[in-house]
């Protein structure tokens, strides 16, 4: 059984689109060396926000990835980097 450790994130992908919701980055402790593992081709973000929709799963190809941060707790999931 994989442990849970769920990290809020955005994520700008290539042609523009923003994606904010929670990662399961597991065992890993940082969000970077998570996105850098090459084990799995894709990512699983649930509690997703995307251009002001809301989905419970949406599964993100990485090397579509331009770039991504972190969202503390308390900080609000923006569409801007």
């Amino acid at each position: 059984m994989r442990e849970m450790n769920a990290r809020t994130v955005s994520i700008g992908l290539c042609d523009g689109t923003v994606i904010a919701g929670k990662i399961n980055i597991g065992n890993t402790r940082r969000l970077s060396d998570f996105l850098n593992r090459q084990d799995n081709l894709f990512i699983v973000l649930f509690d997703v926000t995307e251009g002001g929709k809301e989905s419970s799963v949406v599964f993100v190809n990485k090397q579509q990835i331009v770039w991504a941060r972190p969202v503390e707790d308390g900080q609000p999931l923006t569409s801007e980097m």
